[in-house]
């Protein structure tokens, strides 16, 4: 199926493929199926495609869709898209089950395909009208955007994958006007596209296989441990911004014996990443200068983060830890890894503890909660992650490693529910994971802290405001594009509240102001932070 379509509230493609949205020309171009693998040029522009294909997603079908408000009840549509002898683009009858969508221009966008091979599940990216990249699940999935779309009836029809992208996504002003005599090298699409234009790519993804597991019993657990497994990896100025490889894994009793013969430094890092996509930023110099500083005893712990809870890191962690003693070590920990590190300062007290910690350097980490990890608001979580490691700076590598999380976090939600994501959920205000930490003693662990305000560029906040992306109303305080600013020290504990080693003193603080330009992801690539852990963390 290949070429150009056009047609006034449907368009049905051939092989299964139909769009519908009542009282809107829809143009649609199909595009080739290209592999990712060959798309050198394409994965420089957009890293998404190489996260993509590092994840085993392949693009099923790829359209290039323009959307706009119908004119005026016969009205002539200009140009060589099909039409009636009158010059009236016909409009094609709903397919059943969508008789009765809401009329234009409140419309969703309502993508019919073929289901997908047995094994794999499908997804669909889409660019909404500031050019911004969306996900959004079938709507029979039990999955974000599994509600049927305004005023549609039923199921989607049998054998058939049904995707929705929202009205608030689509350009829906009036259509252009026909020009003064002919034109032929214009039809809808060529009308159309230099408005607004939206990709929509249907990907697919194979199914992991559920393995018996006496410690997963969860199949979206079973996904992300597959994809981004545990491991306890040597930092070495060689090898900190490479990826977890066979010759940096610490296994044996002998390479954890060694760790008892001074103090370590362990590094935790944050959602949809890995200790090198989260400490990549990190100059080698920094890293010489800890790595001498700690003996060469410096590790770092790689984790999944999306649907498996803090506690369960750190029961991973302790069954990996195979030292004949506790280890006396220091922390840097990114965003919700410091979830997990104060969830090891919490069993430090135990009989059979397998760590103490004296310090532990908090980047980002959403102490209080962010609510972008409201089930509410995790798909936006997604999206905005998605669009932000695109839109702002950052070494490719890194940038791909965390899109590469991302994409697992996508696969992960085709088959779980929101409120199934508990590594997520654990970072929600309020969450349990929160409140008993919270009211957990640390042990006389000193507590230190890196925050950053930041505040969008003109441009960068209009797109984002477009896309529907800052979320304003979710974030009505400073926060960093993810968390909180003030969350990370609890600064703002409400009267009468308390939790131990926090609030977190100016003196053991490094704060980003809005000035500045920092934010969540990228704290290690400042010389200021390099300095404080340098100052602070001397063993």
């Amino acid at each position: 199926m290949a070429g150009t379509f056009g047609g006034q509230g449907h368009v049905d493609l051939g092989d299964g493929v139909a769009l519908t949205a009542p009282g809107l020309l829809i143009g649609v171009d199909v595009v080739p199926e290209r592999p990712f693998a060959d798309e050198g040029l394409a994965v420089a522009v957009d890293p998404v495609r190489a996260a993509l294909a590092a994840s085993g997603m392949t693009a099923e079908r790829t359209l290039v869709v323009s959307t706009t408000a119908a004119p005026a009840e016969g009205a002539p549509v200009s140009g060589p898209a099909p039409t009636g002898p009158d010059g009236v683009l016909p409009a094609q009858a709903p397919p059943p089950g969508l008789e009765s969508l809401s009329p234009a221009p409140a419309s969703d966008l309502i993508l019919d395909v073929p289901p997908s091979a047995p094994g794999t599940a499908q997804v669909l990216r889409y660019q909404d009208a500031a050019g911004l990249w969306h996900w959004a699940w079938p709507q029979s999935a039990a999955a974000p955007g599994a509600d049927p779309a305004p005023g549609a009836t039923g199921e989607p029809a049998a054998g058939t994958t049904r995707f929705a992208v929202p009205a608030t996504a689509l350009d829906t002003t009036e259509a252009p006007p026909p020009p003064d005599g002919p034109n032929l090298d214009e039809g809808i699409i060529g009308t159309i596209v230099r408005k607004v234009v939206h990709e929509l790519v249907v990907f697919v993804y194979p199914i992991v296989d559920r393995v018996l597991d006496p410690i997963v019993d969860n199949l979206a657990q079973q996904h992300e441990i597959k994809t981004r497994p545990y491991g306890v990896r040597t930092f070495t100025p060689d090898n900190y911004a490479l990826p977890y490889a066979p010759d940096s894994r610490i296994e044996t009793a002998e390479q954890w014996a060694r760790l008892t013969e001074g103090r370590v430094l362990l590094l935790v890092h944050g959602t949809f990443s890995t200790s090198h996509g989260g400490f990549g930023e990190l100059d080698a110099a920094t890293v010489a200068a800890l790595h001498a500083a700690y003996g060469g005893r410096v590790i770092a712990f790689d984790h999944p983060t999306v649907s498996v809870s803090v506690e369960a890191n750190i029961d991973a962690l302790h069954r990996m830890t195979l030292a004949p003693g506790p280890l006396d070590v220091d922390i840097v920990a990114h965003s919700r890894g410091g979830l997990v590190a104060r969830e090891l300062v919490r069993r430090q007290g135990a009989p059979d503890a397998k760590y103490r910690v004296r310090r532990v350097v908090f980047a980002a980490t959403p102490n209080r909660g962010t609510p972008l990890a409201d089930p509410e608001h995790v798909v936006k979580f997604i999206d905005r992650q998605t669009n932000l490691l695109t839109l702002l700076p950052g070494p490719a590598e890194i940038v791909g490693d965390t899109l590469a999380g991302l994409m697992t976090a996508v696969q992960i939600l085709g088959h779980a529910a929101l409120t199934d994501l508990d590594g997520l959920c654990a970072m929600c205000p309020g969450s349990p994971v929160l409140e008993a930490l919270a009211a957990s003693d640390c042990g006389g662990t000193e507590f230190y802290g890196i925050h950053a305000d930041f505040e969008p560029a003109d441009g960068l906040a209009l797109k984002l405001r477009a896309g529907d992306l800052l979320m304003d109303s979710v974030f009505p305080e400073a926060n960093d594009l993810v968390v909180p600013t003030h969350g990370v020290c609890l600064r703002d504990l409400p009267p009468g509240a308390s939790a131990s080693g926090f609030p977190i003193p100016d003196e053991r603080t490094l704060h980003f102001t809005a000035d500045r330009a920092v934010w969540h992801s990228s704290l290690f690539g400042e010389s200021q932070t390099r300095a404080k852990l340098l100052e602070w963390l001397r063993p």
